[in-house]
């Protein structure tokens, strides 16, 4: 049992808003204290979320002390700022992914194409894709921040330094990682609509379309309207388009690896990317 992994959050709008918010932190005071699960409160902070122009500067308490304000907070390995832009989060993750491309660079004189897709995939690329679903970036800079680690990456296998990315990516069956990040959206996609995701129900998420003449797959969803990039951009809106322009086949896929397999063949042959291993 983790007591200090905790999140409470509400609205602020009014005065009430505030003092019911401060009526939770009392409550797990209390439960601490008759449990003997005391908190550390020196790691719990307060993220504000939300508009400047009428921020909520009210203090909040546990145990009497007051907590520490902070602009952004890792939580379960990702970065949330109070912008909710995913800019800080791929800094860091491009800076962890690149420390560990040196050290493999360190460790291996050399690298042919099998030897760099097992140790690329093993050592440097999973840390670019974790937990993809809940900070996949949409920002220019954001994406070529990214990008650029395995733009260097691939210029480490013998023969292919003077290529063109493209042509990298090409002879070593690696997919961009702009693709990549799609391809997680679509899986999660895959495994919540089908049952596969565990505690993750589909109307929590999306809605089926309604609409009874579309063409495609039964499994369409329905598309909604955002106004902000925070909104547009978050996985629930962001996955609707291209899941409903996936055909029939792949969709009825009966299981996880199955719809990766045809996923990524289908995206080979219709947007003219390398297809994967």
């Amino acid at each position: 049992m983790f007591a200090d992994d905790i999140k409470l959050w509400r609205v602020i709008r009014t005065a009430a808003d505030v003092k019911n918010l401060q009526e939770n932190p009392n409550l797990l005071q209390q439960w601490s204290k008759d449990w003997l699960l005391p908190f550390n409160e020196k790691k719990c902070t307060i993220l504000r979320v939300g508009r400047t122009s009428t921020p909520n500067l009210m203090d909040y308490y546990l145990n009497g002390i007051p907590l520490q304000e902070v602009d952004a907070q890792k939580d379960l390995g990702v970065w949330i700022s109070s912008s909710l832009k995913p800019s800080l989060h791929c800094s860091k993750v491009a800076k962890s992914a690149m420390s560990a491309l040196y050290l493999v660079k360190r460790a291996f004189s050399a690298f042919d194409e099998d030897c760099f897709a097992k140790v690329f995939r093993t050592f440097v690329r999973p840390q670019l894709e974790f937990a993809i679903q809940a900070w996949r970036p949409w920002n220019a800079k954001d994406l070529n921040i990214l990008e650029k680690v395995q733009r260097r990456a691939t210029k480490l296998v013998t023969g292919q330094g003077s290529l063109p990315y493209e042509t990298r990516l090409a002879n070593l069956d690696h997919f961009p990682l702009s693709y990549m990040q799609l391809r997680g959206d679509l899986i999660q996609t895959f495994r919540i609509m089908c049952g596969q995701s565990c505690c993750l129900a589909p109307g929590d998420f999306f809605q089926l379309a309604t609409t009874t003449n579309l063409r495609g797959h039964p499994l369409k969803l329905r598309v909604t309207w955002a106004r902000l990039d925070t909104r547009k951009f978050f996985f629930s809106m962001r996955a609707v388009d291209a899941w409903n322009a996936l055909p029939l086949d792949v969709v009825i896929a009966t299981s996880v690896e199955l719809f990766k397999k045809n996923l990524d063949q289908y995206s080979s042959a219709h947007y003219n990317i390398p297809r994967s291993s």
